[in-house]
């Protein structure tokens, strides 16, 4: 694995192996959070579509649908749909790596890269499986984004805060809300978030990523993108 501008953590056996201390206990907790509901997803029969621990069967990414107790496992943790997501992927077999990316909307228009992560399964097909599992992304109040990437075992890091804008009155969130085809080599939009002091505030999809113009005028326009590759990135 390699792990851009964050923490990488990793499960063997049970044992909790971090690249380096965490700073915060909190960050431990929702670690735990997030893989209590990953190993619950594993005991519940999946749906149609789905596989092994509740994954996808098919080639594709997709939210995960809570139940009530999981739900209220999570919220013990302060996580919500208002502020979080699973999404469960089955990548094409060809594909080595996952990449996720969080942009920044620059004032012309453009998508700068703030932080992001990769995990890789390596240029060798023989004998692997196709590179599947679990991703979960909580927004922090600072505009950190804390992601875990449940495969054969659980990784973690997060992004650096944002710095607010002076009087951001109100926010908004998109995130991916139904299955969506992989295409490799190509991003997949999995949030939008959009921050501005105005008195209103626009509605957006995730389509809005590839046309950023649609946010001129807004305070600040954050972006989660993740990428399926033929290539270990």
């Amino acid at each position: 694995i390699r792990i851009c501008d964050g923490i990488a953590v990793f499960f063997t056996g049970g044992l909790l192996i971090m690249s380096r201390i965490m700073k915060r206990k909190l960050s431990v907790l929702l670690l735990f959070a997030a893989a209590a509901v990953l190993g619950m997803a594993g005991c519940a029969s999946g749906s149609e579509g789905s596989g092994s621990f509740g994954g996808l069967s098919k080639t594709g990414i997709a939210p995960y649908e809570c139940s009530d107790s999981e739900k209220g496992l999570l919220e013990a943790f302060g996580i919500s749909s208002d502020n979080s997501q699973i999404l469960f992927f089955q990548a094409p077999e060809e594909s080595v790596s996952m990449t996720v990316t969080i942009s920044r909307l620059e004032e012309d228009g453009t998508w700068k890269e703030i932080g992001g992560g990769t995990i890789s399964s390596g240029d060798d097909l023989s004998g692997r499986e196709p590179l599947s599992g679990a991703l979960t992304m909580k927004l922090e109040e600072d505009r950190r984004i804390d992601f875990h990437i449940r495969t054969s075992s659980l990784f973690s890091f997060r992004t650096d805060p944002v710095l607010p804008e002076p009087e951001t009155l109100g926010s908004m969130t998109a995130f991916l809300q139904e299955f969506t085809e992989i295409e490799e080599n190509k991003e997949i939009p999995a949030a939008i978030l959009t921050y501005d002091s105005g008195s209103a505030m626009r509605s957006c999809s995730l389509q809005d990523y590839f046309d950023p113009s649609v946010f001129e005028g807004t305070d600040l326009v954050l972006a989660v993108t993740i990428r399926f590759s033929d290539t270990d990135a």
